[in-house]
């Protein structure tokens, strides 16, 4: 896949809202702003999953129309873009483990709080992947 201008444009459009995310992120992480807020966090990871399969699914969408991947039935690309978002929320949640053990901010403050960062993260990004397809479907009637 040669990097012209046109696809690189087309590849920061569909990342840059993961990447706002990521800008909204940083602030609250720093000034400590999950703490003073505990539930903030939740539709943090929510949208951040929402949005990661928003993308994946309009990357794949790319790779197909170029010709690097053939398409998939629509579970199965269902079942892929579910699970590479799975993946990102786990090295998502492994980067903030390995921050806590850096400075103990405490962005982990339990087993539980993890598991439902990961849940939501991938609910999301199923919420994510549904939305973007029937955007899709309805776009090509």
């Amino acid at each position: 896949m040669k990097l012209n201008k046109k696809l690189l444009a087309e590849l920061f459009s569909i990342f840059s809202l993961p990447l706002l995310i990521l800008l909204i992120h940083t602030p609250l992480d720093f000034y400590d702003i999950y703490q003073l807020i505990w539930w903030i966090d939740i539709p943090m990871h929510f949208f951040a999953g929402l949005l990661i399969g928003r993308s994946y699914f309009l990357l794949i969408k790319l790779l197909q129309r170029e010709g690097h991947i053939g398409n998939m039935h629509g579970f199965a690309n269902f079942v892929f873009v579910v699970s590479i978002v799975a993946f990102t929320a786990v090295a998502w949640e492994s980067h903030e483990y390995t921050a806590d053990l850096i400075d103990s901010a405490m962005r982990q403050p339990s087993l539980a709080d993890t598991m439902k960062d990961l849940i939501l993260g991938i609910l999301g990004g199923a919420a994510g992947y549904a939305i973007q397809f029937f955007i899709l479907e309805n776009k090509n009637k």
